[in-house]
């Protein structure tokens, strides 16, 4: 907070740059060497442009950029490796449940067929 403040400080005592022009009058003796300084507002604009490379003597760079790739391949195989072992274990415990359930329906029925038996 403490530099905020600071750099609205610094902003509102800056002042605009300006050039001073000297120029000198003349027909007048009395102010014949006096200099007339007079602010002038310069706007100035600058662009550019910058480039640069390396040369990739030894294939370094590129082994670099086939190591990335390779790495990002394996990342994403693994993440379908992971879809694959979700979906085989899903699978598997759905068809456990099934067979519970049959089990369980093949008990009733046992119960059912020996209550009808007693009575």
């Amino acid at each position: 907070m403490a530099l905020l403040g600071r750099v609205i400080f610094l902003r509102s005592t800056a002042r605009p740059p300006a050039l001073a022009i000297a120029r000198g009058s003349s027909g007048q003796p009395d102010r014949k060497n006096s200099p007339v300084i007079v602010p002038v507002e310069l706007n100035n604009f600058q662009g550019g442009l910058s480039a640069s490379w390396e040369l990739d003597v030894f294939g370094g760079t590129r082994r670099r950029v086939q190591a990335a790739t390779a790495d990002a391949t394996a990342a994403e195989e693994n993440h379908r490796d992971v879809l694959v072992i979700l979906l085989g274990d899903v699978g598997r415990v759905y068809a456990q449940l099934r067979g519970f359930q049959r089990r369980l329906e093949i008990a009733n029925k046992n119960i059912n067929t020996q209550q009808d038996t007693l009575i």
